[in-house]
């Protein structure tokens, strides 16, 4: 084998190693991804209204000191722009899904709302920052149950494992904004 041979052999190698890692690396989630899904496990098709928004320094549990030395009023958001902020349809058995919408570090509010809701039946749940490396996938899930609403924030070191439904796009569910109506955080 002559000296360009082995050059271009080894290059080839070179190359073809680099991007398969490259590769790698670039289908891996890291801890910075999470996901929320709206989960219908009742027996009829429901509007669901859900509103995601990240948590401000303000929003810190009542007298609790936040990271910039000030202490938490807990008034909800402040003024963070919503992350999703509408009504989904969702039939029975299916799941609607925003895929990594969501960061380990930052905390969230989320709330929840069927149509003409009473203010009881509104959900609302905080996610909280994951300390540390988070070791599995970010999940939150909104399930519609025969008695309810229900929002469950899962862990930062577990892994989520998806319910036996149809998982859909939430692009493909939207039907309209939450603006004016239960779901919409009161100013």
């Amino acid at each position: 084998m002559s000296a360009i041979s082995r050059r271009e052999v080894l290059a080839a190698t070179g190359l073809a190693a680099t991007g398969g890692l490259g590769g790698c690396l670039l289908r891996q989630r890291g801890p910075g991804t999470g996901h929320i899904y709206i989960e219908n496990t009742d027996d009829t098709s429901h509007r669901v209204a859900l509103w995601v928004a990240p948590r401000s320094v303000d929003a810190e549990t009542p007298g609790e000191t936040g990271t910039d030395g000030e202490t938490g009023t807990g008034e909800g958001t402040g003024d963070a722009d919503p992350i999703v902020a509408a009504w989904y349809r969702v039939p029975e058995g299916d799941a609607v899904e925003f895929q990594d919408v969501i960061e380990p570090d930052q905390g969230y509010e989320v709330r929840a709302a069927l149509p003409d809701a009473p203010p009881a039946d509104r959900v609302t749940g905080v996610v909280d920052p994951c300390s540390g490396e988070a070791a599995g996938e970010r999940v939150v899930s909104v399930r519609i149950r025969p008695d309810g609403l229900g929002i469950i924030p899962w862990g930062c070191e577990d892994s989520y494992t998806k319910g036996d439904m149809n998982y859909v796009d939430a692009s493909e569910r939207r039907i309209e904004p939450v603006e004016g109506t239960v779901a919409a955080p009161s100013t």
